[in-house]
């Protein structure tokens, strides 16, 4: 699903996707995955969504972790 959804992605230059290309996502991903449980357009999003969200909040979390292990607090640190 991840794969289809990038190429997309990477299509449309990273801006969000209008319905029909939802639609049309979800059409490739019923044909591949044929004995999965269909799914619409809309679930299709929301899953998409939250796995970009639990990404950043991941990301996040580790680039705070790792800077706390060196010895560095978030306000010491210095953007270049």
């Amino acid at each position: 699903m991840i794969d289809l959804w990038e190429d997309k992605h990477w299509e449309y230059q990273k801006q969000p996707m209008a319905a029909k290309d939802w639609k049309e996502l979800v059409d490739k991903i019923n044909a591949t995955f044929l004995s999965e449980v269909l799914c619409t357009w809309k679930q299709c999003q929301d899953k998409i969504t939250k796995m970009k969200e639990k990404y950043c909040d991941e990301h996040k979390t580790c680039n705070t972790t790792v800077l706390l292990l060196l010895g560095h607090g978030m306000k010491s640190f210095i953007a270049f």
